[in-house]
């Protein structure tokens, strides 16, 4: 079995390096950068060859080597390139194969229930770090009503205030402007809306 490669590259270059990779590595291959993001993230990958630019705020976490092809890069030696880029215990097939023997001893109605739930904390936890726990912003963005965005919260046992920056020197300008003629209910209104 072949190790996994994510190639995220436009149209006009992706073929080639897909090409150039096909023989060594099952190669998968993206030319939408914000799909491309979510699968270098979420998708069984050992490496992720990247054009240069073609993502340019990436982070796929430690697990899984960055590989940037630029203009001027041989493809020639493309494939040796991300070969040694993987470290050799995720190169392995044998490891690969432990793993989807294990995916495959599940009954496949268990397997999407806990594929979903996972795939869908992830998200969460990704939506509610960049909107720093704002659960009304949050749910604009992700086009779901607040009550529903504060069920799936629960049901993945989430709070919003987990996303929340700490900021102790937020407090006293809180409490000031409090005093400084708005109503306490309308303060506490405020601060119910995320």
């Amino acid at each position: 079995m072949k190790p996994s490669v994510l190639v995220a590259a436009p149209t006009s270059v992706a073929r080639h390096l897909a090409s150039a990779l096909a023989e060594e590595f099952d190669v998968l291959l993206e030319t939408d950068p914000r799909k491309a993001a979510v699968l270098a993230i979420m998708a069984s990958i050992q490496a992720v060859v990247v054009w240069d630019g073609f993502l340019a705020e990436m982070r796929i976490g430690r697990c899984k080597p960055l590989v940037t092809v630029v203009a001027r890069d041989e493809l020639g030696g493309l494939a040796a390139r991300v070969a040694a880029a993987i470290p050799s215990r995720k190169f392995s097939a044998r490891s690969r194969s432990a793993g989807l023997a294990a995916i495959a001893a599940l009954p496949y109605e268990e397997f999407l229930e806990l594929s979903r739930f996972w795939t869908t904390r992830e998200y969460l936890l990704g939506l509610m770090r960049s909107h720093a726990g704002n659960v009304s912003e949050a749910a604009h963005a992700a086009g779901i009503e607040r009550e529903s965005l504060h069920r799936l919260l629960r049901r993945h046992d989430l709070d919003a205030e987990m996303f929340r920056p700490h900021d102790p020197a937020a407090v006293p300008a809180a409490s000031a402007s409090a005093s400084s003629g708005e109503s306490a209910s309308s303060a506490r209104t405020s601060g119910r809306r995320s």
